[in-house]
């Protein structure tokens, strides 16, 4: 029923988390639809024949209960030893309890009840509470559409530890309600009230803004300027002034350099005007017996770039002077340096037999600080601004030294 209720609230609304900047509507909306829908069910089970009922008394939630508790902390320990205390604690004060009371005695067990609801209620709500909103944040930044299934899986769990007593406590052993309808038009309202002020909520403020992405790329191999806009949420709001063509990213944009994409769900490009480079690269080579030395240099003007070098496909160096690793997505040898120093990042390579044939592949991507353009808007949005540079080292290279062919 929760996950129900944030599908509902997603396929109604315009975008894909209107959740995000009224996570406190979003949440009493799932609360109030577990709630009604267990109700709901208690209700249908009512329309069985009697020998179809469980017993009411008290210990039979609990018979129930327990061996969930024990596989939930069981579980708990094992791949979360450090949150264990979130199933072993109330675990142990309802075993412990409850070896000590007589089962038969209903007021017995009630009582008891009510001092394990207080236990998990301590350990549980509130944390569950800041959880789902720590939840919520967290996906509103990543990369993807967040799953409607995450907060409902959170007070799912909070709720196995919750509802048992809460049931035992409350509810069983009693003949019960003389009205029953009158808790139904209860969860009815609840769920109404709830429903309809989580989708008339703004889904972005500027306190809760939509996190988005903007990325000014250059290929100097090319010369080929785009700018990339990635999002979570599928729409494009740009000011058209700027007389920017945008287009669905497809991601055949073709590059001297590999450069990973976006890696949100949602992308549009833009041809743009190129801009200098803001960096120098020097390379030179030289023979190394049957191997071959390359040295690179980078002197970025922005002293927070990141300069990556990206050597070949399947080259790696025999010996570097600065660490590098093998992408598994393209098999290209990288190394990245963050923040160079004023008089650049310097890397010394030596390279194997036959790698001189190829080391025109061989590229530099700078990635450096952007400033926010006029065009993207600041109204309930908060951009993260980078540009890249992508300089191939083949047309640096000089004419073949002799010796190396």
């Amino acid at each position: 029923a929760m996950v129900g209720a944030m599908w509902l609230l997603r396929a109604v609304r315009e975008v894909y988390h209107p959740w995000y900047g009224q996570m406190g509507r979003a949440l009493a909306f799932m609360i109030s639809a577990g709630v009604a829908a267990g109700w709901m069910a208690s209700r249908a089970g009512m329309l069985l024949p009697g020998r179809a009922h469980s017993e009411r008394h008290p210990a039979a939630v609990w018979a129930g209960a327990l061996p969930f508790w024990i596989l939930m902390a069981a579980a708990i320990m094992w791949f979360a030893p450090g949150a264990s205390h979130l199933a072993t604690v109330p675990l142990l004060t309802a075993g412990l309890l409850l070896l000590a009371t007589p089962l038969h005695s209903g007021a017995a067990v009630r009582i008891v009840s009510i001092i394990v609801l207080a236990v998990a209620a301590s350990i549980w709500v509130r944390n569950a509470i800041d959880l789902v909103f720590y939840s919520n944040a967290l996906l509103g930044r990543f990369a993807m559409v967040a799953p409607v299934w995450a907060f409902a899986a959170i007070l799912a769990a909070a709720g196995l530890f919750v509802a048992p007593p809460l049931i035992a406590a409350v509810t069983a052993g009693s003949r019960g309600l003389a009205r029953p309808q009158i808790l139904t038009a209860i969860c009815v309202v609840a769920l109404a009230v709830s429903g309809l002020a989580a989708y008339f909520g703004e889904a972005y403020s500027d306190r809760h803004p939509l996190r988005r992405f903007a990325r000014f790329v250059q290929d100097s191999g090319t010369q080929k300027a785009m700018w990339e806009i990635g999002s979570n949420e599928p729409g494009l709001d740009v000011d058209l002034s700027s007389g920017l063509d945008w287009q669905a990213d497809t991601g055949v944009e073709p590059r001297t350099i590999p450069v990973a994409p976006l890696a949100h769900p949602f992308r549009f490009t833009a041809v743009a005007q190129p801009r200098e480079t803001p960096a120098s690269v020097s390379v030179t080579t030289a023979p190394v017996g049957d191997a071959t030395e390359m040295t690179i240099t980078v002197r970025p003007r922005d002293p927070s770039a990141f300069v990556t070098l990206m050597l070949p496909p399947g080259i790696a160096p025999i010996r570097a002077n600065l660490p590098g690793t093998i992408s598994r997505a393209n098999n290209r040898w990288r190394s990245t340096f963050v923040a160079p120093p004023a008089d650049g990042v310097f890397w010394r390579l030596v390279l194997p037999v036959g790698a001189v044939e190829r080391l025109g592949e061989t590229g530099v991507i700078v990635q450096t600080a952007g400033d926010r353009p006029s065009w993207l808007p600041s109204m309930r949005t908060a951009w993260s601004v980078r540009s890249l540079f992508v300089i191939p080292i083949g047309p640096l290279l000089a004419a073949p030294v002799p010796g190396l062919q």
